[in-house]
């Protein structure tokens, strides 16, 4: 989990930074080594305003992966983006892993117009090397 993110982050601009990450970590591994690479994002907004709530949820698909994302980023200042005087906390969800991930979304529903504030998981994960199918988790309604 991400916390104390700039409000005016879009998910475009989280993805973008995790992937130059995980590419950044995965050109500085060895061979054999284990890949950074992530399967699931949901950047909570408010549909009102279309601000984030200030947290992401991100799954690494191995701790060492997160470990190495938390070693990057926590307590870090966001000061160069949104000029947010924010610093960054990295810390573990309550829920763990890509199936328990998408059990806990299946079901919801968001009242919004645009399928970009879903959940969403990837396939195959990302790794900041190449594109993965985008894979939409629960369902948008229209406000009435």
């Amino acid at each position: 989990m991400i916390k104390n993110l700039p409000n005016k982050l879009m998910k475009s601009t989280l993805l973008q930074m995790l992937d130059d990450h995980c590419a950044q970590e995965n050109k500085d591994t060895e061979e054999n080594s284990t890949v950074s690479e992530f399967n699931f994002l949901y950047l909570p907004i408010d549909f009102k305003s279309g601000s984030n709530l200030g947290y992401a949820f991100v799954n690494f698909t191995s701790a060492k992966a997160a470990r190495r994302f938390y070693h990057a980023f926590h307590n870090k200042s966001w000061n160069q983006l949104h000029g947010s005087l924010k610093i960054c906390e990295v810390t573990y969800a309550r829920i763990q892993g890509l199936p328990a991930l998408q059990k806990r979304f299946k079901n919801s529903v968001f009242i919004c117009d645009n399928e970009d504030y879903l959940p969403v998981y990837f396939n195959p994960s990302r790794n900041g090397s190449c594109d993965s199918k985008q894979h939409f988790i629960g369902r948008k309604i229209m406000k009435l």
